[in-house]
């Protein structure tokens, strides 16, 4: 039998933390964490680097997607907050070393900077990791981007304007820009994407300190968004101009005050009749009457089929009068037995010329449009029911 002096020493409390120490594991403070340094938290994405480019050693934690690394701040946040701040990261570091990958791709994304300082200053690899400065750019982390450009932790960083303009940041792109002597390098994408965002304040600035200038996707991406600040600013300071996607996509999007300006300021460059075509398809009449009205491209019979099969009846009624060709009116009310839109069912049905199509009228079947089938039942034999169709499948 062990003697009361062995069973106190095994009792002892030092000696157990001590024993502990030299253990693998997890603290039990730390297990909450655990799930978020499985493989399964890697996605295959790096800023700036094609998925089908092969990635470093170690790598494979830094090309995360924005969910994965909110799902991974929801639980850290509070961890950190009530787990000492760098001393529970210590502490986690000594689990599994490993978690670097992770901590760092994520202190640069959410700003914390002292973990950010804390790495670099333990960790020789962190200064060989590349696109940090982009990353912390790219999310808005100013404190972190003043940090790893006064340290010149990261001469890779060949985007991070690009990335800070993208996203609106015009803190940093200003930051970027000066007083970092040189300035540091973007591309025409920074413009490009500023404009798309309808970052107008960025796209202002990288115009009058800035000589990389954009390219007609400015313009049309802006076009594309609706934004006609943006659209204006481009059209009225700048040489690039646009091309007739900036028109379409506005068209598509129901941009109208983008569309009558790129049609007043660049009526030579114009559109495809993708325009009236797409606009159709989502129901903006206004934008259709307005390039059928001032516009010479004119559209196809894609108009009124889409416009039919998306029940835009307003569209449709304005369409047809424009529509010489029978066989196009039995294709656009085909479309719209197919996809359940009655009341262009009904509106379409006098002026068709062909036999039902069997076919259409099988595929409205399958889908359980009932209300169309016994309307056009009903409108074919009118005299079967006292009651027209309510259209809700009752008689």
């Amino acid at each position: 039998m062990a003697s009361a002096t062995d069973s106190s020493v095994l009792r002892s409390k030092d000696l157990f933390t001590l024993v502990t120490a030299f253990q693998a594991g997890w603290y039990a403070d730390t297990r909450i964490l655990l799930p978020l340094f499985s493989g399964k938290f890697a996605v295959v994405r790096q800023v700036g680097v094609e998925a089908t480019e092969a990635v470093a050693p170690g790598g494979g934690l830094l090309c995360t997607s924005d969910e994965s690394l909110r799902r991974f701040d929801k639980v850290w946040a509070p961890w950190y907050d009530t787990h000492h701040g760098l001393c529970g990261v210590r502490r986690l570091l000594r689990c599994r070393d490993s978690c670097r990958y992770v901590l760092y791709i994520h202190a640069c994304c959410f700003g914390y900077v002292d973990v950010v300082m804390e790495l670099v200053a333990t960790w020789p690899m962190c200064t060989k990791m590349p696109r940090y400065l982009d990353l912390s750019a790219w999310n808005g982390q100013l404190h972190v981007v003043e940090y790893l450009q006064e340290h010149q932790y990261d001469e890779c960083a060949t985007t991070a304007v690009d990335w800070a303009a993208r996203h609106g940041h015009l803190k940093i792109v200003m930051f970027l820009n000066g007083p970092v002597t040189p300035p540091e390098h973007c591309t025409t994408m920074a413009m490009d994407w500023a404009a798309e965002g309808g970052h107008l304040d960025v796209v202002t600035f990288l115009h009058h300190h800035r000589t990389e200038g954009c390219t007609t996707d400015a313009m049309d991406w802006a076009a594309q968004n609706g934004h006609l600040e943006v659209v204006v600013f481009l059209g009225t300071h700048r040489l690039e101009g646009c091309t007739t996607l900036a028109m379409d996509m506005a068209a598509q999007n129901g941009h109208l005050e983008v569309v009558q300006f790129l049609h007043d300021r660049y009526a030579h460059v114009g559109c495809t009749t993708d325009a009236i075509d797409l606009a159709a398809m989502h129901g903006h009449l206004a934008i259709v009457q307005f390039l059928t009205e001032n516009r010479p491209e004119g559209g196809t019979v894609d108009a009124l089929n889409w416009a039919a099969e998306n029940g835009h009846l307003g569209v449709v009624t304005y369409l047809h009068p424009q529509v010489y060709d029978s066989h196009a009116v039995t294709v656009a009310m085909d479309g719209a037995i197919q996809a359940g839109q009655l009341d262009v069912v009904k509106y379409l049905y006098d002026f068709r010329v062909d036999p039902l199509n069997m076919w259409a009228l099988a595929i409205a079947r399958e889908r359980r449009h009932r209300h169309v089938l016994e309307w056009l039942h009903w409108a074919m034999n009118p005299m079967s029911h006292q009651v027209q169709p309510d259209g809700r499948g009752c008689i």
